[in-house]
């Protein structure tokens, strides 16, 4: 099968002009006009009728660019389909993560992951997430894990897994008298609105989501810390200093070593989805496939 004969022709189809072909296709219009005589005459049938201006297909030409376009689809899938067996023997996913989540995730994750895939390398970029989209934007990263927010419309998403936002307090900042009557796990944001508060600065996913919540709440939080880090908002609230809000993972990443107690900011718990962001405009590999599964997976079955 001759590709060259396929892509040729439906280009001239496309253009109507053989002229205008040539000039997308890099080649002059004579040595394109003799590529379709060429052609029309080993398959013995004309494919363009040339007393019309623009070029129109005959009818024998039209069945030739419905079959041709098929014919390249199967190939282009056919290639595709190597190159994922390629790639998942061998290869590289360059992935974007916030610093904090890439600490509680990639460990499991990678763990898992390289033991069906040793040939592939993970590369990690840990931002915050307005620089990892950013990048990715750029074409510098191939997948970003992320918290929920709105994307361009460049940009395409799976969800990986729900987590729970918490409210964090050191050991004796709270009591019943600041939590919702008959709700000793979730907190009364009339009672807790006055309270000094840690959050994170501007750029996380987390300081976005704390805003709408303050929002929601028609809440104007007493800001006295801003960082760039859940884990030290957490600390400064174990301490007393404030108190913050926290992602579940950061309380996960704090197991048996707690010396604070965390809050439901509702009766209907606030959660938000972590995703896998990825460019709509780039074939994502099975490899990358493979890896967002793998971290579906392992995180939809820890996060109860």
């Amino acid at each position: 099968m001759d590709f060259k004969q396929l892509a040729y022709i439906i280009k001239v189809a496309e253009c109507r002009n053989i002229t205008k072909a040539a000039k997308e296709l890099f080649i002059s219009q004579p040595s394109l006009s003799q590529f379709i005589t060429k052609a029309e005459e080993e398959l013995g049938v004309r494919l363009f009728d040339r007393s019309m201006n623009p070029l129109s297909l005959t009818y024998a030409g039209t069945k030739y660019i419905e079959a041709a376009r098929k014919i390249i689809t199967v190939n282009e899938n056919m290639k595709r389909e190597l190159q994922d067996i390629a790639s998942c023997e061998k290869g590289l996913i360059e992935l974007g993560i916030p610093r904090e989540r890439g600490s509680y995730m990639l460990p499991p994750l990678i763990k898992e992951f390289q033991q069906s895939y040793p040939g592939i390398k993970i590369k990690t970029v840990e931002e915050n997430t307005n620089t990892l989209l950013s990048c990715l934007k750029r074409g510098e990263l191939d997948v970003i894990f992320i918290p929920e927010r709105n994307l361009d419309e460049e940009l395409e998403y799976e969800k990986i897994y729900e987590e729970e936002l918490l409210f964090v307090a050191g050991d004796g900042v709270m009591n019943k008298s600041r939590c919702l009557d008959g709700y000793s796990n979730v907190i009364n944001w009339q009672k807790v609105k006055e309270m000094p508060f840690v959050v994170l600065k501007k750029g996380h996913g987390s300081r976005k989501k704390c805003e709408e919540i303050f929002e929601r709440y028609g809440i104007v939080p007493r800001i006295v810390f801003e960082t760039n880090s859940n884990l030290t908002a957490l600390r400064i609230a174990e301490e007393g200093i404030a108190v913050a809000i926290v992602p579940e993972m950061t309380v996960r990443l704090f197991q048996g070593a707690r010396r604070f107690n965390s809050y439901s900011l509702d009766r209907n718990r606030i959660t938000w989805n972590i995703l896998a962001v990825y460019r709509k405009s780039d074939y994502q590999n099975l490899a990358q496939k493979r890896f967002i599964r793998t971290a579906q997976t392992i995180f939809a079955n820890r996060i109860r």
